[in-house]
């Protein structure tokens, strides 16, 4: 595993800012070039965010973000391609407490960070490559009981044993998960 100090000089060498963590996620969900997650057209025009694309043709709004499990979330694109960038690249479990401090964010939202992106890996290896990494990639739940009653510096996040821009092509053709029915 990597210490804190080069994790965050890598991630702040790769993304220096909002823009280029965009620009990664946008070229690897649009290769060809920006099209309409709605009607498939690539007559695009760019607008001011939080929606910064609008189909000419079907006139909706749109981001990298809309129908992807990032979607509705309001972590930045940097904190995104930062925690991908991390947890493909640990060799080791990593504490749950180190990751949100070099994400910048508070625990609860590392942990919900790490599931939505490993949920989203393990949904892309079995429909493309009929493979089951369950092994590989055990929730924080399933490893150490119900998170609830755990400490926060107990809490670990599990690598995921694969290249960054697999797991950003993962989350970005995962559908956007369903929220649960409250009562």
């Amino acid at each position: 595993m990597w210490n804190d100090h080069k994790a965050l000089e890598i991630l702040s060498r790769q993304f220096p800012d909002e823009e280029a963590a965009q620009l990664w996620f946008t070229q690897i969900r649009w290769p060809e070039g920006v099209k309409c997650i709605y009607c498939n057209s690539f007559d695009i025009t760019l607008r001011s965010k939080p929606q910064p694309y609008r189909c000419r043709n079907c006139l909706k709004d749109f981001s990298v973000k809309t129908g992807t499990i990032m979607h509705g979330s309001n972590l930045c694109h940097q904190t995104w391609a930062s925690a991908i960038v991390y947890m493909t690249r640990a060799t080791t479990s990593i504490k749950l407490v180190d990751f949100a401090e070099v994400l910048g964010i508070m625990p609860r939202s590392a942990l919900n960070l790490a599931d939505r992106i490993r949920e989203a890996w393990k949904r892309h290896q079995m429909k493309y490559n009929g493979v089951n990494h369950e092994k590989n990639c055990r929730s924080i739940q399933e490893n150490h009981g119900d998170s609830e009653y755990q400490e926060e510096r107990f809490r670990i996040v599990e690598p995921i044993p694969d290249r960054p821009r697999n797991v950003a092509r993962a989350i970005l053709g995962t559908p956007q998960r369903k929220r649960k029915p409250e009562h």
